[in-house]
């Protein structure tokens, strides 16, 4: 007897006809995934960026990486911006300031007492050297005493100078923390540096006023003007070092360079004679060195008792204010690529 064979049932699975229909097994009223843009977005939140087909990319592809990103970032270049910031970390700079200075002469067994004697060690020891062994004298004055003070007057203004630009090429290179792990006001650094100069210059400049008082028994009141002539040349030394912090940055070999122009710079100006020695035909380039009138106008008001020229002054004070406004833009438009150096 012929058995024939039942056929197999055919078991037919339907497919959802919409394509999201598929993709939860918890469908809307109209077979979506997502019953209403506001629920979806409460899930997606509630779920930590999954979406219908599974887990999403967490990362914003729109936005660039970190390192990117700081390429890529553009600081503010104008000297409006410079003083902001100066003014709005005025608290963070005297912090610097104050910790600059202790470090200086931490560990000594004189301590801060240093910051007075070694400027009078010093003018002591140049005094000599210039005074009792070349026999150098300051104009028709035979006195040892008006060449010491003439000279110390010209080693504060210089001193500034050479220690504040001398320690430039360094001022970022030494901190890259700065730069790489925590958001710093880097534009700070520069006045720092030149205000932890000031107090050495201070010192001398006090030294020279109470031994005019005691040598020669007066003080002239025009002293009161002596920080109206270096105001302006802070302004220019800033300027200086912020240039110097941001090429010493890619230029290694500028400690080097800047050693040697400050070692120039102090026989270049009239520290230890007076301008009226050198020849007439080199004295206007001594002129243009932004230290001579700097020393000139601070022998006139503690030495002799005379006021400052306002003229030159004001004409000094643009050109502070230019040259800070160019470091300022070349410091800030070198910074971003200061991570990829250090």
């Amino acid at each position: 007897m012929a058995v024939t064979p039942t056929p197999p049932r055919s078991i037919s699975r339907s497919r959802p006809s919409s394509p999201g229909a598929g993709c939860s097994p918890r469908r809307g009223i109209a077979g979506s995934c997502r019953p209403s843009a506001k629920a979806g977005a409460a899930r997606r939140r509630r779920l930590g960026g999954r979406g219908c087909a599974g887990p999403a990319a967490s990362l914003d592809t729109t936005r660039p990486p970190p390192e990117e990103a700081s390429k890529m970032q553009r600081f503010p270049s104008r000297l409006p911006a410079f003083f902001r910031s100066c003014l709005m970390h005025r608290e963070l700079i005297a912090r610097l300031v104050g910790r600059e200075v202790s470090q200086r002469f931490r560990g000594s067994m004189l301590g801060l007492s240093w910051a007075l004697l070694l400027p009078l060690l010093t003018a002591v020891v140049y005094t000599f050297v210039f005074s009792a062994i070349f026999q150098s004298r300051w104009g028709n004055s035979q006195s040892h005493a008006d060449f010491a003070l003439m000279l110390l007057i010209g080693m504060a203004v210089h001193s500034l100078f050479a220690e504040a630009v001398g320690r430039a090429p360094g001022l970022v290179v030494g901190n890259p923390s700065y730069v790489t792990k925590v958001i710093f006001p880097l534009e700070i650094l520069p006045v720092v540096a030149v205000l932890a100069a000031v107090l050495n210059a201070a010192i001398m400049l006090a030294i020279v006023i109470g031994g005019q008082l005691v040598l020669k028994g007066v003080a002239h009141w025009t002293v009161v003007f002596l920080p109206v002539i270096l105001l302006p040349y802070l302004v220019f030394v800033a300027a200086g070092v912020m240039l110097c912090a941001a090429i010493g940055v890619f230029m290694r070999d500028l400690s080097q360079v800047i050693g040697l122009m400050v070692t120039m710079t102090f026989f270049l100006t009239p520290i230890f004679y007076p301008l009226e020695a050198v020849p007439e035909r080199f004295r206007i380039v001594m002129r243009l060195n932004p230290l001579t009138s700097i020393i000139e106008q601070s022998r006139t008001v503690i030495i002799h008792g005379g006021l400052p020229d306002f003229a030159s002054l004001a004409i000094y004070s643009l050109c502070a204010l230019l040259s800070l406004a160019i470091g300022f833009w070349a410091f800030q438009r070198l910074r971003p690529g200061f991570a990829d150096v250090l």
